[in-house]
């Protein structure tokens, strides 16, 4: 159950259902990938998440989802590489959107998922 006081909730309370907002193809921008960190915080060789940045290819809305899965099907370079354009189809069941901070009502997101499937016009690979 959430907590109320004060007519308020924490923001972190809030979960707004992934179909409403996240398409489930979308073109594949660019690819920043975190490293684990080893217990002197240097990052080693291990992938920790991949933050992909995209675009709803319909209307053109920017967003980024964090990939908590140490094993995606490209890389940066295959993105900077690739002549057409990289398709993902995401299973919105899978994605998990919290706001995390509410300003001037426009509401920031975290957007994650655990799992993308890269799409060729009809077939996942």
């Amino acid at each position: 159950m959430i907590k109320i006081q004060n007519n308020e909730i924490s923001v972190h309370d809030i979960v707004i259902p992934a179909a409403n907002v996240i398409p489930e193809i979308a073109v594949v921008c660019s690819v920043r990938t975190s490293m684990v960190k080893d217990e002197n915080g240097n990052p080693t060789s291990t992938p920790d998440y991949h933050m992909l940045s995209c675009v709803n290819p319909e209307t053109y809305q920017s967003f980024k989802v964090k990939v908590i899965n140490r094993n995606i099907p490209f890389d940066a370079e295959t993105i900077e590489n690739s002549l057409e354009p990289i398709y993902v189809k995401f299973d919105t069941d899978r994605i998990t959107i919290v706001p995390y901070e509410i300003n001037f009502g426009r509401v920031k997101l975290s957007i994650r998922t655990d799992t993308i499937e890269l799409w060729k016009g009809g077939d996942s690979v």
